[in-house]
Parts: C-alpha cells; sequence; structure tokens
C-alpha cells in the first residue's frame, strides 16, 4: 500500500498516488507482480524436484497401517474401534 498512500509530510523522497505520484503505484504493482511469478516458478520446481527425487506419498500399505507405526514404530493413539 506503499504506492498508494506514501505521504510526503512523513518521508519527503515519497509520495504515493493518492499524492500525485502514479508511478510509484505502478512500481509497487511491478514488484508485486515480479514476487507472485518468482515464487510460483520457485515453488513449482521445488515440487517437481521432490516428485522426482523423493516422491510425493508414502507406500498404500505404509498409508493402511498408519505412517507413525509404519515410518517411526509406535502408535500415536489408541484406538478401540
Amino acid at each position: 500500500m506503499t504506492g498508494l498512500f506514501a505521504d510526503p509530510a512523513i518521508n519527503e523522497a515519497g509520495k504515493g498516488l493518492f499524492y500525485g505520484n502514479p508511478s510509484q503505484f505502478f512500481i509497487q504493482i511491478l514488484a508485486f507482480t515480479f514476487t507472485i511469478a518468482y515464487v510460483s516458478l520457485i515453488s513449482m520446481l521445488i515440487f517437481v524436484l521432490i516428485r522426482l527425487f523423493v516422491g510425493l506419498r508414502v507406500d498404500r500399505n505404509d498409508e493402511l497401517i498408519g505412517l507413525d507405526e509404519s515410518l517411526h514404530g509406535e502408535k500415536a493413539y489408541s484406538l478401540h474401534i
């Protein structure tokens, strides 16, 4: 919101859109757009690398038994069904 509300009475170097400087607002929009694109790209890259090297799911049998018991050898909850 700096691009909108930057008040020259508080900081002489900065003016926002509401104080007659639309370029600051567009700089903020550009930075926001770049940040979203960068985070999306890096997150997708991390997702693909994890899927290639580690995998996204455990074995079906481990999932049915429960991850606490199959991976750690202990029961988290003692439920009697």
